[in-house]
């Protein structure tokens, strides 16, 4: 029987192979953001409640709760007579469409300040920011957590992936 732990560790490469399949199924679609994120937030929701957390995201029917405090998060509940208590969040993500730096930076500082097991931002095109996003996790003060950092290639049409 599998761990919560086990469970963690094979996020990063159940999030891949969601995000490689967004990828494959929108490459030459001519899609637009809006059309990305929404894809990739079904997909993602899907490998969270196939895990039994509570999704939490807007723009996807079927979402377990709307947006809260992140484009997306998963949590994991304790039942109690009062109300569900948050025990563990195993995946934040923030999205950001444009290629604009300062956008996708303000982004990733949210995941800079919260506590979860996967912290992943999804950016496209900038990948000499990855080098800068690798030493702003290195500078905080609780770098806890594992931060995926997946860029799309709009080139190649793949994602490109950084776990750091």
């Amino acid at each position: 029987m599998k761990t919560i732990e086990d469970k963690l560790q094979s996020l990063p490469a159940e999030i891949k192979t969601a995000l490689n399949a967004v990828a494959k199924k929108l490459e030459t679609a001519g899609a637009s953001n809006g059309v990305w994120t929404k894809t990739i937030k079904k997909a993602l929701m899907k490998v969270g409640n196939d895990h039994g957390y509570v999704v939490c995201t807007s723009g996807v029917p079927k979402a377990d709760w709307g947006e809260w405090l992140y484009d997306m998060c998963w949590l994991k509940h304790k039942k109690d007579k009062v109300y569900d208590i948050p025990i563990n969040v195993p995946l934040i993500m923030e999205s950001e469409w444009a290629t604009n730096q300062e956008e996708i930076i303000v982004d990733f500082q949210k995941l800079l300040i919260c506590k979860a097991q996967t912290k992943l931002l999804i950016f496209q095109d900038n990948a000499d920011l990855v080098p800068y996003l690798k030493k702003s996790i290195k500078l905080w003060d609780d770098p806890a957590g594992t931060y995926l950092l997946a860029q799309y290639d709009n080139t190649r049409h793949v994602f490109q992936y950084t776990i750091v």
